[in-house]
């Protein structure tokens, strides 16, 4: 039996990028899947984030609250939650593979934006750019 297929198991799965914690049965659809997940090294300012989201018209429908800092993403047939810390919750998956892939999807996404920390850093040090 995969990882993927078994019940409520406690599975780690980890790239560079982001770690898979957990996959069960999906709460409305026992067929499907539920992950947990978190993203490594990564905080962002929440109105950003979602911005980001939702200007890449990549997901179908995409609603945050900035102060809550996260961000409810449907795209195909999955229901996904992403914090402005890196936690995400990914429901109605079909297996382990469809998890990494959303997973991967949103990596790809949010490394277009770089955190407010480094933008602030780049600027303070553009060439030509004099300090007093």
């Amino acid at each position: 039996m995969e990882d993927n297929e078994r019940v409520g198991e406690q599975i780690t799965w980890e790239n560079p990028n982001y770690r898979i914690n957990f996959v069960k049965p999906c709460l409305t659809d026992k067929k499907k899947k539920m992950a947990d997940a978190k993203l490594i090294d990564f905080q962002m300012n929440a109105k950003d984030m979602c911005e980001l989201l939702i200007n890449s018209r990549q997901f179908d429908n995409v609603n945050f609250s900035e102060n809550l800092g996260v961000a409810r993403i449907e795209w195909m047939g999955k229901t996904i939650t992403l914090f402005n810390t890196g936690e995400i919750t990914i429901r109605s998956a079909e297996n382990l593979e469809d998890v990494k892939n959303t997973v991967e999807k949103i990596c790809s996404i949010l490394s277009r934006l770089k955190p407010a920390k480094e933008k602030k850093e780049e600027e303070k040090y553009k060439p030509g750019k004099v300090e007093m």
